[in-house]
């Protein structure tokens, strides 16, 4: 129920959704004095939320920096966190998503021999179609890359953050695994991830992928002409930010972390 009710509520967080209401409201609207607020209040909306310089500021201030470990740090294994690829279910392959560079930093440091195993946690995000447990479906990919099947081990029983930390918590334990371990995941999603962890008793050390403002948290970027420019993309970016933060807070009051 509750997975359910996160992907209803996520559509609820949609900041296109909110122009939509917004418009639909105005075009309803009987009173012109209601009209002309609600048509400021839609301007107010969409200058904020096409700002990539306001966004770059907030982003930069929530999510996890990068961290620098020495090249001659080696952990046990890696945890990757998935929610990176889809389905297309009519050409029956994988379509990897922006979050994919959680996997490929993961194969990366892999390759380095900096880590030994790599975990992936990952089951179906889909309401529809549960027989799509990502990581088994990543399986085939792995291989293609040279890395023997053993070291890769997958949990498929997820469905969102929390379960990722329960399920690869008894995973872990359950295969004796030991040591040192990796937490790899896109930087604005590491502070729920880890805190997750936490709760199950696991401390990974973070690896942050998939940054999203690399030059500075001021929001700068290399030019303030940002702050002038609106870009229809952002609203996207704002989309995954709103629900991050609303994610945390709200497995926060249900004691998930």
């Amino acid at each position: 129920m509750f997975f359910i009710l996160s992907k209803l509520f996520n559509f609820a967080i949609n900041p296109v959704v909110w122009i939509v209401v917004l418009l639909i409201a105005i075009v309803i609207a009987r009173r012109i004095t209601l009209k002309k607020r609600l048509t400021k209040i839609l301007l107010v909306v969409i200058v904020i939320l096409t700002n990539p310089y306001l966004y770059n500021l907030s982003m930069g201030a929530w999510q996890y920096p990068r961290e620098t470990y020495k090249s001659s740090t080696r952990f046990d294994a890696a945890i990757v966190m998935g929610g990176i690829s889809g389905f297309d279910p009519a050409h029956k392959r994988v379509q990897f998503l922006r979050g994919a560079d959680r996997l490929f930093q993961a194969i990366h440091l892999y390759k380095q021999g900096r880590v030994d195993k790599i975990i992936f946690s990952g089951g179906s995000g889909y309401i529809t179609r549960p027989e799509y447990k990502e990581g088994e479906i990543l399986k085939p990919y792995i291989k293609e890359y040279g890395i023997p099947i053993e070291d890769f081990i997958v949990e498929s029983n997820s469905r969102n953050t929390y379960d990722n930390a329960v399920f690869t918590s008894k995973l872990i334990r359950n295969n004796g695994i030991e040591g040192d371990l990796l937490l790899i995941t896109s930087g604005f999603h590491m502070k729920r991830s880890l805190a997750c962890f936490h709760k199950q008793g696991l401390f990974p050390k973070p690896y942050s992928a998939d940054l999203y403002e690399l030059s500075n948290k001021k929001g700068g970027g290399s030019s303030k002409l940002n702050l002038l420019i609106p870009d229809i993309m952002v609203l996207q970016n704002w989309k995954n930010f709103i629900h991050e933060i609303v994610g945390y807070y709200v497995y926060k009051a249900m004691g998930y972390l």
